[in-house]
């Protein structure tokens, strides 16, 4: 007996020429139209990107945009300066924050709590 699955697939917003570490290059998309170029595609999910590009600093809003594509959020980019001892306090303090925004970020259905 053969077993069905489905196969979905999804992106990340450096697929579209999103880079955090050129966020405010004029050339970037937005989130707006590189969510939806996803969804054109056939894309059924994305990863956050960067830092507040989906959001601007909000995980509700970043819901709200994946929410309205039926898109799911599958991963998150949260950068982190191990090696440097010096950032180590201020980036976990970051990090806590991000991840309270993951949450928030999170559509429906997506598996996440």
């Amino acid at each position: 007996m053969a077993i069905a699955t489905t196969m979905r697939v999804a992106s990340a917003p450096v697929s579209f020429g999103v880079d955090e570490i050129i966020v405010d290059d004029a050339w970037m998309p937005g989130p707006d139209d590189m969510l939806d170029w996803m969804v054109d595609i056939g894309y059924e999910g994305t990863e956050l990107g960067p830092p507040d590009y989906l959001g601007g600093g909000t995980g509700a809003a970043a819901r709200e945009r994946l929410e309205r594509r039926s898109l799911q959020l599958v991963g998150a980019f949260l950068p982190q300066h191990f090696s440097r001892e010096d950032r180590a306090g201020a980036d976990r303090d970051w990090l806590r924050g991000q991840l309270v925004n993951l949450r928030q970020a999170t559509p429906t259905g997506s598996g996440g709590s």
